[in-house]
């Protein structure tokens, strides 16, 4: 080695620190933060139509000292908010998305940090938010890479700080309202800021805290967004919060919130279809029953409504036959949440069909206990990646069905926002019984509120009713009583006081009779 080499390496680390206290004087320490917190909370849409699909921009900023550090971050989106991971046509790989080389039709949106470095070297990154491969245990999963750009003084001495990559689960709040949670644990605390010089290149760990970060997600998906439609508004204008949590490393947590609030409820459509099967149509039968409920579920720049509360009156004439739950027992509320219903509470089963959890949900029906003649019910969906999902309702009876005048009715007046084309309740235990009448169709009447109601309607809004029909079969037939003798003046009427009148009717076993005697009441009586 020269002597010249000597001495340019021999310099090399005061080189490197002459550097980075230069680049540090770009940003001089502030006063002493407060308590770790979180402020300037913000979420706002490009346009507040419901159920439109707006660009949305999350922000928020950590307080603190810099000893502080952010780890985790929860941010719940407002009820009936959703982003559509399917959107994705390609997602990004955990491969590409370490490797900085997500395709463009998985990008979903945008992301900026501002980062502060060893307290002193402010440090503004850009990024990209792409879908990815969603693990095990999340509806989908987020990635956020961002990318820090080079930081000169002087034109000659450049820091280059390396990107940071934060990984984003996407999860169903199921036992609140099946809205969507997101939640960014573990955010970096150090990088690696690399400072090129003449001979070589010298790396810094250095403490880094995440102080401000925005999220813009795009309304479409892909780097164009002009793909496949991405982010969905709630179609209820009652105002909902958005929520961040956020907690330090020193476990050390601060929520703030903010409504969103859609407007323009009487722009949206609401056309819902249903249709009603009795496993058998056997007139005074006990059987199964099977209902479903159909949404529009098209693409389109405002989206159908959804259903929030459905009472639907089967015809007139059926009812239930409590004897089928002989050897059902109830389902607690703990054991619907707890996912440990007992098998024995299962009366049915039922299934759902949306485009943000293919290939769809399914799962049990359950008998909540048991009040005269309602049933309260759980309806308890399990989706991909261990999604569930709570639909509540009854089943009853109303009216009297002894005089012709009862009927079985359904309610389920606790509905997600969980954006479905399809649902379906299956009842498996012969509990319905059919209408005693074959003479004409029978009609089941279900009316259908929306969700896109309004703050002054209880946030009930468009009604639709609809109705479906089928027809009784295997009806008996009529018996028919023949007097087989009777005095000889006439078979109704006679002067004999103690006239002798046989009968027999057409049913041949079992029947019993009712006579009547000078216009008295009838009574059981039997031939002769």
């Amino acid at each position: 080695m020269t002597k010249a080499e000597g001495t340019r390496k021999s310099a090399l680390p005061l080189l490197c620190a002459l550097a980075f206290a230069l680049v540090a004087l770009v940003a001089l320490p502030g006063s002493a933060s407060a308590a770790f917190s979180v402020s300037n909370f913000n979420y706002t849409n490009s346009t507040n139509q419901a159920n439109a699909h707006p660009s949305t921009t999350i922000s928020f900023t950590r307080n603190g000292s810099e000893s502080e550090d952010l780890r985790d971050v929860l941010l719940d989106l407002p009820t009936g908010v959703f982003p559509n991971p399917e959107a994705a046509t390609t997602k990004c790989t955990d491969a590409q998305f370490n490797a900085d080389t997500c395709p463009n039709a998985a990008q979903v949106g945008t992301v900026s940090a501002d980062i502060k470095a060893m307290s002193l070297l402010g440090i503004t990154a850009p990024g990209s938010i792409d879908i990815l491969t969603p693990r095990s245990n999340e509806v989908a999963t987020l990635g956020m890479t961002l990318r820090p750009g080079k930081i000169c003084i002087l034109f000659v001495f450049c820091a280059v700080p390396q990107k940071v990559y934060l990984k984003t689960g996407v999860v169903v709040r199921t036992y609140e309202d099946s809205g969507i949670r997101t939640y960014t644990p573990g955010t970096p605390r150090t990088t690696s800021i690399s400072i090129p010089l003449i001979v070589t290149t010298a790396t810094l760990q250095a403490d880094i805290t995440m102080n401000k970060l925005t999220l813009a997600f795009q309304g479409r998906a892909n780097s164009s967004a002009n793909g496949p439609y991405f982010w969905f508004n709630s179609g209820s204008c009652v105002p909902a919060p958005a929520k961040v949590t956020l907690t330090s490393y020193q476990n050390v947590s601060s929520s703030a919130s903010k409504d969103n609030s859609p407007t323009g409820c009487t722009n949206e459509p609401f056309n819902p279809s249903t249709a009603v099967a009795p496993g058998n149509t056997t007139a005074n039968l006990g059987t199964t029953l099977a209902y479903t409920l159909n949404i529009p579920d098209a693409d389109a720049t405002i989206q159908n409504s959804l259903p929030k509360y459905v009472d639907v009156d089967f015809p007139k004439g059926s009812g239930l036959d409590m004897s089928a739950l002989a050897n059902v027992t109830a389902c607690s509320e703990a054991q619907l949440q707890s996912r440990s219903c007992p098998s024995s509470s299962i009366i049915g089963n039922a299934s759902a069909l949306s485009k943000f959890l293919p290939p769809g949900l399914s799962g049990n029906v359950y008998a909540m206990g048991q009040v005269e003649n309602q049933v309260p019910i759980g309806v308890q969906l399990v989706g991909p990646r261990n999604t569930v999902v709570i639909f509540r309702g009854t089943l009853g009876t109303r009216g009297d069905a002894n005089v012709g005048t009862g009927r079985v009715y359904s309610i389920f007046d606790r509905i997600p926002q969980l954006p479905f084309k399809q649902f379906t309740l299956n009842i498996t235990k012969n509990l319905y019984k059919n209408p005693d009448s074959c003479d004409a169709p029978v009609t089941t009447t279900s009316t259908i509120d929306g969700f896109n109601g309004t703050t002054a309607s209880n946030g009930f809004g468009t009604r639709k009713v609809t109705t479906n029909s089928y027809t009784p079969t295997n009806c008996p037939l009529e018996p028919e009583t023949t007097i087989t003798s009777a005095p000889p003046e006439s078979p109704d009427v006679t002067t004999n006081r103690q006239p002798e009148i046989s009968f027999e009717s057409s049913i041949p076993d079992g029947a019993t009779f009712m006579c009547s005697l000078n216009g008295a009441n009838p009574t059981a009586c039997s031939s002769p």
